[in-house]
Order: C-alpha cells, then sequence, then structure tokens
C-alpha cells in the first residue's frame, strides 16, 4: 500500500514539472523578439529604391530595385543631413547602382559590403569616409557568369582608414582617383577585369607596399601610383585571375604602355624587371625612384619619355635585351638609343664605348655611387644637368672633340677637384659652355689651354684655371654665380626641390593645396608637374636647370632661354633666345547647350597655334573635376554632360618649340558657363 502511495506522489511531481516546463516555454514564445525599431525618415532615393535612417541604431538602409539615383556635391540625398550620426550601411541585394556621391563624407561607417549584385558604384560614391577600414565584395552565385562591377572616379578617395583593397574579378574598370589618397592602405590586388590602371588611381597612397596586377592589365595610367613612397613590391597574378598569385617585382607581360610619372616617387622600388610586351614608357615614370639598382629592357620598348629615369640615383645595372632594336646597353651598363648614339642613362658602373655620340640631359644626374668616368672621343656634346651631383667624380677629362657642354653639367659637383680640356691646337676644341655649368662644384680647377674657351669662361665665371704647358694660372679663387642650385638642395636626397617636392609639403600646406589636389585631386599634383586638371605650377627645385620651364613643369631638353656663351679667344658674348614666342589668347566665340547632355565650343584662331587645349569643369576655379581635352581645330562638341548643372569653360593656344615636341602655352581665354537645359 505505501509502495503504491509513493508512486502515485512520484508521478504527480513529474507532471507538475512537466506542467511547469510547457507554461515556461510557451511564455517564452510569447515574448516578441527585439524587433528594429521604426524609421526615424525615410525618402527615394532612386526610380524603385528607397533610403530608411534608424536613430537608435544609427543605421541607413537602402532597400528597393535597381539603381540608385547620381547625386552631386550640391544636390545631395535627404539621409545626407544624418551623415555625422550614421555609423552603418545596409545596401540589400536588390539595389544593382550606387549613385554618384551616395555616401559622400559618411565619417562614422567602417566598413562597407557590396552584394554581387551592384553592377556600378558611382564617382565619388564613399569619397572622405574617413573612418572606412574595409569593404567586402561578396562573391557571385554564379562565378562563371558574374555581373560586371564598374568602381567609378573618386569611388574611395581619401578613405584614410581602408587598410587594403581586393578588387574582384567581375570588376571591369576602375576610375581616376579611385583609391588615391587612401594613407593607411598597405595593399591593393586587381582581379582579372581590370585591363586598364587610371590616372592617379593609387596616387599618393604612402603606405602602400605591395600590389598585385592581374595578367590582363595593358595599360598603366599617368600618376597611378605616383607618391607611393613605400611601394616595394609589384606583382603579378597567373592568368589574370586572383588565385594563384605569385608575386614578383616585375610587371605583367601584358602591359604595353607605363604613363607619365606613374611611379613617380616610388623610392623604396629596389629592382625593375620592365614586361616583354612594353613598348612605351612616359615623361618622368619613375623619377626620383632613387632605390632603383637594376632596370632591365625588354626587347619591345621603342619610346621612352623625357627624363623618365630623372635622379634615378641608385642605379648600378642596366640590361637591355639583345632583341630590341631602338636601344642597347653595350653590355657597359648604359641605356643607349641606336640610332644617334645618345646616351639617354647612365649607371654607378657605366662604361662608355665608342658607339656614344652625345651624353643625354641628366644621364647620370645625382649618381653619388660614380667614381670615375672615362669619356670617349666620339662624344661631341654633353647634356643639361648630365653629372648634376655626382659627388663621388673627383677628376674628369673632356676629350677635344666634344663641341658643347650645356646648363649645369657638372654642377654640384662637391669634389670634383680637376677638369681636364683636350685640345688638338690653338682654336680647335670645345667651342661652348653653357652657364652655370659647374656651378657649385666649389672645388673645381681647369686644366686647359690659355685664352681658349674654357679658360674664358673660367675667368668669367670665377673659377680657377691653369694653363698645362706653361702653369699659368687664372688667378681666380672659386666663386659662385649664385642662384638656386638644379634640382633643389642637393640632387639625389630624399626628394628634390628641397625638403620635399614642391615646396615644404606637395604641392603646397597638403598635397595639391589646402585638400589633395585643390578642393579635390586633379587639380595640382604634387611635384608641381601639369596635373589631370590641366593647373601648371613651376619644376620643384627653385630654378629649373637651364632656366627654361615648360607649361608641363618638365625643363626643356637642350635649350638654354638668355643663356650666355663664349666663343673664341676674346671671350665674346651673345645672347640666344630658343624658346617658342607664346602663342595670342584666344578668344572664345561660344558655349551652346546644343543637344540632350551635349555643348558646343567655338573660339578664334590664335596666329601661329599648332593646337588648342581645352577644359571644362563644374567649379569655376577649375580646381575639381577639370576635364582636359586638346584639338587642331576651332571647335569642340563635349558630349555627357549632366542635366541642369552650370559648367565652366576655357581655353588656350599651344606653340611647338624647336624640338617640335614641347609645347609651350599661350594665356587661358576669359571663361564663359552654360547650363545644360537639355
Amino acid at each position: 500500500m505505501m509502495k503504491r502511495n509513493a508512486q502515485s506522489i512520484f508521478m504527480k511531481q513529474r507532471v507538475g514539472i512537466l506542467f511547469l516546463l510547457v507554461l515556461m516555454i510557451t511564455a517564452m514564445l510569447r515574448i516578441p523578439a527585439a524587433a528594429e525599431s521604426d524609421p526615424k525618415d525615410s525618402g527615394k532615393c532612386g526610380s524603385d529604391v528607397w533610403w530608411y535612417y534608424y536613430e537608435n541604431e544609427g543605421k541607413l538602409k537602402i532597400s528597393g530595385m535597381g539603381d540608385m539615383s547620381d547625386f552631386t556635391d550640391e544636390d545631395l540625398p535627404g539621409y545626407a543631413k544624418y551623415k555625422e550620426k550614421i555609423t552603418e550601411i545596409e545596401i540589400q541585394a536588390e539595389v544593382t547602382g550606387i549613385g554618384d556621391y551616395a555616401f559622400n563624407g559618411m565619417r562614422k561607417i567602417n566598413a562597407i559590403t557590396i552584394s554581387e549584385n551592384i553592377g556600378e558604384i558611382g564617382d565619388h560614391a564613399f569619397d572622405s569616409c574617413t573612418a572606412l577600414e574595409s569593404i567586402t565584395f561578396t562573391a557571385p552565385a554564379n562565378p562563371s557568369d558574374p555581373a560586371a562591377l564598374s568602381i567609378g572616379e573618386y569611388a574611395f578617395h581619401c578613405c584614410t582608414a581602408l587598410k587594403s583593397v581586393q578588387v574582384p574579378d567581375r570588376a571591369v574598370s576602375i576610375g581616376s582617383f579611385a583609391f588615391a589618397y587612401d594613407s593607411e592602405m598597405t595593399e591593393a590586388t586587381l582581379g582579372g577585369g581590370i585591363t586598364k590602371i587610371n590616372a592617379n588611381t593609387f596616387s599618393e597612397c604612402l603606405k602602400l607596399k605591395t600590389v598585385i596586377i592581374n595578367g590582363n592589365v595593358t595599360e598603366i595610367g599617368e600618376f597611378a601610383f605616383s607618391q607611393c613612397k613605400s611601394l616595394e613590391k609589384i606583382g603579378c597574378t597567373k592568368e589574370g585571375t586572383i588565385a594563384g598569385v605569385e608575386e614578383s617585382i616585375a610587371l605583367p607581360d601584358s602591359v604595353t604602355k607605363i604613363g607619365r610619372e606613374a611611379f613617380k616617387y616610388c623610392v623604396n622600388l629596389t629592382d625593375l624587371i620592365l614586361p616583354a610586351n612594353l613598348q612605351s614608357i612616359g615623361t618622368e615614370a619613375f623619377a626620383f625612384c632613387k632605390s632603383i639598382k637594376n632596370l632591365e629592357i625588354a626587347g619591345n620598348l621603342a619610346s621612352i619619355g623625357t627624363r623618365a629615369f630623372y635622379n634615378c640615383c641608385g642605379l648600378e645595372k642596366i640590361a637591355v635585351a639583345d632583341s630590341n632594336t631602338v636601344f642597347s646597353d653595350e653590355n657597359s651598363n648604359i641605356l643607349l638609343e641606336k640610332s644617334t648614339g645618345k646616351l639617354i642613362l647612365g649607371s654607378s658602373s657605366s662604361q662608355l664605348t665608342g658607339k656614344v655620340k652625345s651624353i643625354g640631359d641628366n644621364a647620370f644626374y645625382g649618381n653619388a655611387g660614380l667614381k670615375t668616368i672615362t669619356i670617349p672621343s666620339s662624344v661631341t656634346k654633353i647634356g643639361e644637368c648630365a653629372f648634376t651631383g655626382c659627388v663621388g667624380l673627383t677628376a674628369i677629362t673632356i676629350p677635344a672633340n666634344v663641341k658643347t657642354i650645356d646648363p649645369y653639367a657638372f654642377s654640384v659637383c662637391d669634389n670634383l677637384t680637376e677638369v681636364t680640356f683636350e685640345s688638338g691646337g690653338e682654336g680647335a676644341g670645345l667651342e661652348e659652355i653653357g652657364e652655370k655649368a659647374f656651378d657649385y662644384s666649389k672645388k673645381v680647377k681647369f686644366i686647359c689651354k690659355k685664352d681658349s674657351v674654357p679658360w674664358n669662361w673660367a675667368i668669367t665665371n670665377g673659377i680657377n684655371a691653369v694653363d698645362p704647358d706653361t702653369k699659368e694660372e687664372n688667378g681666380v679663387t672659386y666663386n659662385p654665380g649664385g642662384g638656386d642650385t638644379p634640382g633643389g638642395d642637393t640632387p639625389g636626397g630624399d626628394t628634390p626641390g628641397g625638403d620635399t617636392p614642391g615646396g615644404d609639403t606637395p604641392g603646397g600646406d597638403t598635397p595639391g593645396g589646402d585638400t589633395p589636389g585643390g578642393d579635390t585631386p586633379g587639380g595640382n599634383t604634387p611635384g608641381g608637374n601639369t596635373t589631370p586638371g590641366g593647373n601648371t605650377t613651376t619644376n620643384p627645385g627653385g630654378n629649373t636647370p637651364g632656366g627654361k620651364t615648360t607649361p608641363d613643369g618638365n625643363a626643356a631638353s637642350g635649350t638654354k632661354t638668355g643663356q650666355t656663351t663664349q666663343t673664341g679667344k676674346t671671350g665674346q658674348t651673345t645672347e640666344t633666345q630658343s624658346q617658342a614666342a607664346k602663342p595670342a589668347k584666344v578668344k572664345l566665340s561660344s558655349v551652346k547647350n546644343s543637344a540632350k547632355g551635349t555643348v558646343q565650343i567655338k573660339w578664334k584662331k590664335s596666329k601661329d597655334a599648332n593646337g588648342y587645349e581645352i577644359q571644362y569643369a563644374a567649379k569655376k576655379n577649375f580646381k575639381k573635376g577639370t576635364i582636359t581635352k586638346t584639338t587642331k581645330k576651332l571647335k569642340l562638341k563635349v558630349k555627357k554632360l549632366k542635366t541642369k548643372k552650370t559648367y565652366y569653360v576655357r581655353v588656350r593656344a599651344y606653340k611647338l618649340d624647336q624640338d617640335g615636341k614641347t609645347k609651350v602655352y599661350g594665356a587661358w581665354s576669359k571663361k564663359m558657363s552654360v547650363k545644360i537645359k537639355k
């Protein structure tokens, strides 16, 4: 009986416990999950796209279907008023395009996910999102047929917290300045769909160390990696995909063109193996890459721009493929133009052969490792700044066949003590020495015939000279002519033109002006040369060697403006002015909105002009978003302009200098404006 009672009690307890559990579970099920709060504000940001702002979460949600609208810096989306409070952005999967300026200046978001359905990231879309640390591109559901992606100009510009970026294979284009001034970025990988790296894409990414480029890239645009001072490795991927990265210091063989100043001031690059299919290198493409020691040039390279390797002062070895029909190294660690015999570039171990007819401008500029050099009797000319800053040189002999020494040729050779001028008799030998050819070479003494050109030049320029036969001296002690040292305080230093290029900092107080490149990069670029925005400044380093500064900021090769030369025994001076005169100021005739998104620009002919440069921009100061075009006609049609925007236009003429390449620009016309009404 007692046993049955105990079992009964036990069963009742179990039933009670089960009942309590059911009540608890039921109660829990009745408690609603934490729901997203109602949005504080909302509005439209596309035909079928809406935005919702959730104040409690600091969240912005973009939902709907299709593309977001494009905005401007003057016509921002409705949610922009909350940009200082938004910390998170959610873009739902059905949205297919991110508009221009969509999230510009949202300084508190630290991560963004780009879905596989996004086909376009607009211009300035995430510009100046200074807290953004990571960008995630979601993998496509169907990798064999992904949606193509275009990344607009300035899309992630000035994202100063962004550490790295891996652009997916489905991306087919990256706009100019897309990642420029991302000062914390250390690594970038470009997927297999990219075929061109546009202008300034990564310029001023000061901490960028490694770049992986796919095997489909054919062109690296101007300024693409300019001022990437930490860049050490440029690698390539196998078969044009990110899978199987094979890092090296070689650019992929698919590259055929490297643009102007593309790698300028990449001071940590040590070895440079140029692609097998490379055909052209732009002006100053590798200028001031002072750590490059070894340079290898392949067989297809046919064009090298002015000062392409200017102040690559650490060069030790130069090798050119035997198959190259334009250039050779003569097995002497030099870069020689075969057709002219012009030595374009030398190294610290160069040996000059009889095939060298002239030593080009800046050939050994700043090469402190050069201790000795023998100039062969085949040489007739030594170019401008050819040996500037070669502080290791102590003595040099100028053969009798050398007729011309250009300005600044041996300037700032601090330890050069003796220059011997050979002659084949009175009246033979050197005919012309350019101004300041030995400026700031404070220990130099000339060994030359009395009353010869170098003897008389030495007297005029305050340099001691000694006749080797009579031992007679001219009685002059060193007295420099004054003026700025070419290239800055010391060629071959960390940067030219003083402590840093272009002044105290590149382009002014901050890179390019108050903000990078003016209001936005695209105005002046670091270093003071002509920029994609079309503005020009003077060459870094005070006076340009030779006294001439061209509109692109580069010293004109072989031109001597206002130069004083000496001839014969009497030291007679003659003045030469060889720079082409500036063309007259252009007068704009009309700027009309002639068709949908189209403007027709016309102007009057400028006498003796070889062509015209046209600029148009949405800013009247032309410091932001400026587009530059050139033509030889007297009219230009510009298309794809935005409706309801006002554009400003100006024109200037240019003439070609005597070299047939250097452009000498006239003054800008008065600007005209036009509002796009249709």
